[in-house]
């Protein structure tokens, strides 16, 4: 058992499956893309085939990750506040998109358009995701 401030008991079993459901659930869809992308960071191929199978890998794998994201907003706010709850959700992820491009494109500028840094930075927050 697990004795919190309050004074209440909680099931340490119960603590731990839950950290093992959600790191069991987080390797496809963060540990997945993490892999695709650190390996074109380590090594871009020659092929350009092998590279479009890494991207094509990474953005399917990526998509594992936001199923169910709209009908879950829609079920907890209910049709009267689910547009609100939808638009407050998101905008975090528009900021974050829009400073993204612009972070990509000077470090694409300083590194003479090599995207090896690119690759392994946004392996990086795939990783630190999963955690």
């Amino acid at each position: 058992l697990i004795r919190i401030n309050s004074g209440r008991d909680f099931n340490s079993f119960k603590c731990i499956r839950r950290i093992k459901n959600i790191s069991e659930k987080s390797i496809p869809e963060l540990v997945g893309p993490a892999i695709c992308l650190g390996l074109l960071s380590q090594h871009m191929p020659e092929q350009p085939l092998a590279a479009q199978a890494l991207l094509t890998g990474d953005v399917t794998l990526r998509t594992l990750n936001v199923a169910g994201y709209s009908a879950a907003i829609q079920d907890k706010a209910g049709s009267k506040w689910s547009g609100l709850l939808y638009s407050i959700t998101s905008l975090p992820g528009v900021v974050c998109g829009s400073l993204g491009v612009y972070v990509t494109g000077e470090i694409l500028d300083a590194t003479n358009q090599d995207w090896t840094l690119v690759f392994g930075l946004n392996a990086l927050v795939y990783l630190a995701g999963a955690i």
